[in-house]
C-alpha cells in the first residue's frame, strides 16, 4: 500500500471507522482525516432498534475502536462537520463554513439516510426518526409504559422497534402500505408469519394504508 499523502474518509459510521482501521493495519503511513456530522466514535447501529433501545446493553461492544485509538494512531476524527461538496478536479473537500480539506485518496462511507415523509406536520414534537444514538435516546426517554406509539413503516427497523416498544410496555399501532411486514423483501408467506407474531404480541397493524399528515400542538 502507498504509505504517503492524505486519505480523507467522508463518514464516521461503521464503514468509515473500519476503513480508517484497515488503512492503518495495512500500512498506510500518511495522514488520515475522518469527516462526519454525528458526534462520538464510529459504532455499529443494530442495537439502536433492539437492545440499546430497550436499555439492555450499552454501545461499548459495538464501537469500532475506543476514542483514544484514533489519536494514538494519528487518525483525525472530526465530528460535527458537514461536507458541502467534493471537488474531484482539485482533490478537495469543502465543508459548510468555508473550510477545505485536501486529499490524495478519498473514501465515501456516508451510509444511508432515513427517507422523510413529505406530509404536513412532520416537524411537530413527539415525531421521531431513528438512525443516531441521540435519536434512539430521545425515543427511549419518551417510551414510558402505558404510552402509545405509532410506527410508520414495518420494514426491518420498524418491525424491530415495534417489538422493542412492546417489551417496554408501550402500546403500538403500525401503519404499513403492504398486507404484512417485510413482504417486499421476504415474500408474502414469511410476511404473514411476521404479522401473526406482531399481533400475538399486541401490535395493531394498519395494513394497506399510508399516512397523509400529522396533527397536534407544537408544545
Amino acid at each position: 500500500m502507498v504509505a504517503r499523502g492524505t486519505a480523507v474518509i467522508i463518514g464516521t459510521g461503521l464503514a468509515g471507522g473500519n476503513a480508517a482501521v484497515t488503512l492503518r493495519e495495512e500500512g498506510w503511513g500518511g495522514r488520515i482525516v475522518m469527516l462526519g456530522q454525528e458526534p462520538g466514535v464510529p459504532f455499529g447501529r443494530p442495537p439502536l432498534s433492539k437492545t440499546y433501545l430497550r436499555g439492555e446493553e450499552s454501545l461499548e461492544r459495538w464501537i469500532v475502536k475506543p476514542a483514544d485509538w484514533y489519536a494514538a494512531h494519528d487518525v483525525e476524527l472530526r465530528t460535527g462537520v458537514t461536507v458541502q461538496r467534493v471537488d474531484a478536479g482539485h482533490k478537495q473537500v469543502a465543508l459548510v463554513g468555508g473550510e477545505t480539506v485536501s486529499y490524495d485518496r478519498l473514501m465515501l462511507c456516508t451510509g444511508g439516510r432515513n427517507r422523510n415523509l413529505r406530509v404536513p406536520g412532520t416537524e411537530l414534537p413527539g415525531i421521531y426518526q431513528l438512525r443516531t444514538q441521540a435519536e434512539c435516546d430521545a425515543i427511549r426517554q419518551a417510551a414510558k409504559p402505558g404510552t402509545r406509539a405509532v410506527i410508520v413503516g414495518m420494514g426491518f427497523i420498524g418491525s424491530e422497534v415495534a417489538a422493542s416498544l412492546r417489551v417496554m410496555g408501550v402500546q403500538v399501532d403500525a401503519v404499513l402500505s403492504g398486507t404484512a411486514p417485510l413482504t417486499a423483501v421476504l415474500g408474502d408467506q414469511i410476511g404473514d408469519v411476521m404479522a401473526g407474531i406482531h399481533r400475538d404480541h399486541g401490535v395493531r397493524l394498519l395494513t394497506e394504508d399510508h399516512v397523509v399528515g400529522f396533527e397536534g400542538s407544537d408544545h
